[in-house]
């Protein structure tokens, strides 16, 4: 199993980019490793052995003491004493026919269709066909005695009617889940009274997508680029094919966020290059965690086919899909990890800091940077012998209202825009206030 990157907080990104300089950690990221931690513990208790004809006592003595703690809470039964007693109470509640049905009764439609899923499968199935469609444990951690689970198998498990576990498959050992064998039977008989409700939802897969796009567009921090419709349609499309449509849109998605992230307004400003920050550097800097570069080159496939989708429906040109796919064959067949794009010189528009200013989102970029570095540098700090000078340099105008803006702001923008001053950046600085426009433009 493998934890995923999630998408950075405010609060992470600053700390991200501190530990780049310092090596030293923030307190949220201190709190994500922390998180993280308990999500390996978890992982390394859900990878013993499990047979696949457990019944389910058996199987609750093999569990640890948290997880029965937290079935026992579900279920409505006391969690102090020995887990042994505590197994004994969970297994005559469940194979007892009255209480199994108010068990199943509670259940979200989701949570009984991977119950029919795996008796479907002979009452165990391989762990990874079932996250596939029903999505992983992510997040839940560790303590799900003081902390329950928030996943839809997470939620389930505390049910006490599937357990996890590494079982050999064939020539190796993969993760399964199984039902107990004691209660295979009386779930199917239960199961047949829910079987509209779970047919309605169909490939589940496609529905946790679509749910993530609706999520995705309601009250977002950053303006979604990509129309929703267009997703939809796409997202729809891969459902009848039968392709992974979840896979697909978790690509997607951070492909947007990419987009909004980098005030690109729509899809035809897109640029080859621009391919290549978003894998290379954009996925490092705004995310947590790493993307392995197997899952890099397929998020570049699933741009280069969304693309290609969009192309033969006329929404954007053949030709700029036939870049995208071109950029994107070139990423996939690099070997190895590879190093940030090594980007070409900021024309100024390119965004280094975003933050809310009461009601107001603010961007700050390299011109604002730049006009910094010249007011530190030339002015000694000064903003408004900075702003006089203005007056006498080429879009004096422009400048001199982005240093009242500027004006409006503490020393915490400042430190956040003028790291790392070089000699050469303060001469070049020096030569773009007194003779270049101000551009909006942006290089990558």
């Amino acid at each position: 199993m493998s934890l995923h990157p999630r998408r950075a907080t405010r609060a992470q990104e600053q700390d991200l980019e501190l530990m780049e300089r310092t090596g030293m950690l923030g307190m949220s990221m201190m709190n994500y490793f922390s998180g993280r931690m308990q999500e390996e513990w978890r992982e390394q208790e859900d990878a013993k052995p499990i047979r696949f004809e457990t019944t389910l006592n058996a199987a609750l003595n093999k569990t640890h003491s948290q997880i029965v703690d937290a079935i026992c809470h579900t279920l409505g039964i006391p969690s102090k004493g020995k887990r042994q007693d505590k197994a004994r109470k969970i297994a005559d509640r469940l194979t007892a026919a009255e209480p199994l049905r108010a068990v199943i009764a509670k259940l979200d439609a989701p949570m009984k269709l991977v119950l029919q899923r795996i008796l479907d499968a002979g009452g165990w199935m391989r762990w990874n066909v079932l996250t596939r469609e029903f999505g992983d444990q992510e997040g839940d951690e560790w303590f799900w005695n003081e902390k329950p689970p928030q996943s839809l198998l997470g939620r389930l498990r505390i049910t006490g009617l599937v357990f996890v576990g590494t079982a050999k498959v064939g020539k190796g050992k993969t993760m399964v889940a199984v039902i107990p064998t004691d209660l295979r039977e009386s779930l199917a008989a239960q199961l047949v009274r829910y079987q509209a409700e779970m047919t309605e939802l169909g490939n589940y897969n496609v529905t946790r997508a679509l749910q993530q796009l609706e999520q995705h567009y309601r009250e977002p921090e950053y303006p979604p680029v990509i129309p929703r419709a267009w997703f939809e349609a796409y997202l729809l499309e891969l459902g009848v094919k039968k392709d992974n449509a979840f896979d697909a849109w978790q690509a997607l998605e951070h492909f947007d966020y990419f987009l909004s992230r980098s005030l690109i307004q729509q899809l035809d400003d897109i640029t080859p290059r621009q391919l290549s920050v978003w894998l290379t550097v954009f996925l490092q800097s705004k995310y947590v965690g790493d993307f392995p570069m197997t899952t890099k080159r397929a998020m570049a496939k699933q741009v280069a086919s969304f693309y290609k989708w969009l192309a033969a429906r006329g929404d954007v040109a053949e030709s700029l899909a036939q870049q995208i796919q071109d950029a994107a064959d070139a990423f996939v067949k690099q070997k190895g990890n590879l190093a940030p794009e090594e980007l070409p010189p900021p024309l100024g528009g390119e965004v280094i800091v975003e933050g809310q200013h009461g009601s107001e989102r603010e961007v700050f970029t390299y011109n604002d940077r730049w006009l910094l570095i010249v007011c530190i540098v030339d002015f000694e700090g000064d903003l408004n012998q900075l702003y006089t000078a203005a007056a006498k340099v080429d879009d004096g105008v422009t400048k001199q209202r982005m240093i009242a803006r500027l004006g409006q702001f503490d020393a915490g923008l400042w430190n956040a825009l003028t790291q790392t001053i070089t000699q050469q950046e303060a001469d070049f600085a020096w030569d773009w206030f007194n003779t270049a426009p101000v551009m909006t433009a942006s290089a990558w």
